[in-house]
């Protein structure tokens, strides 16, 4: 049966599309997608049939999708091993040290309880008592001149504290009583009295 020569296109006849089919139908797969690369790197128009056009432009695009979901993850771990291997540096650690203030809380049986760093600068901790066993002094032995006394408090009972150079790097911390009301005492701490000391550097 002729095809109306009216439906075809301009310049277009029943030859030329018979030309085209069979061009397309004789193609194996592999020319047909070469075919569709060069006209795609040409800039070229696409004249395949709409069948392989849609499964290899849907193809593409999932590979497209995939390789950057991949590329993604990828960056990701890579990102998150990175952090992980930073804060775990040991320059790392050594300047989050130099930040934080240095803290030691021990007791008047001269324990330490928490080290935050503290002893890193102390070389030692010792708790004077009287003849009746109350605490009389506390001197901190610095391993390094320290200007500023560090700041010693109770977290136990209350002292007035006093704080003066010892001998060498030493601060010595004189620990008075302090007398309190008989309306503000309730229970009376009778444990080891614990201590906090801060370091300033």
């Amino acid at each position: 049966m002729k095809m109306n020569q009216s439906k075809f296109p301009p310049n277009w006849d029943e030859k030329r599309v018979k030309d085209v089919l069979a061009h397309y139908e004789s193609q194996s797969e592999d020319e047909a997608i070469a075919e569709d690369e060069s006209a795609y790197e040409e800039g070229g128009e696409k004249n395949m049939n709409d069948k392989k056009t849609g499964s290899y432009g849907i193809g593409k695009i999932a590979i497209w999708v995939f390789g950057i979901c991949a590329t993604l993850a990828s960056l990701d771990i890579y990102v998150a091993w990175k952090i992980e291997r930073t804060i775990n540096s040991p320059a790392i650690i050594e300047k989050v040290k130099l930040q934080i203030r240095p803290i030691v809380i021990f007791d008047e049986n001269e324990s330490v309880l928490v080290d935050s760093v503290g002893m890193q600068y102390l070389e030692d901790i010792k708790a004077v008592h009287d003849e009746n066993r109350k605490l009389k002094e506390i001197i901190i032995i610095p391993k390094v001149h320290l200007s500023i006394a560090p700041i010693l408090e109770s977290l136990d009972e209350e002292f007035a504290v006093t704080s003066k150079r010892g001998k060498k790097f030493q601060w010595i911390y004189e620990m008075g009583s302090i007398d309190r009301l008989a309306l503000t005492s309730s229970a009376e701490h009778s444990g080891i009295n614990r201590f906090r000391i801060e370091i300033i550097k």
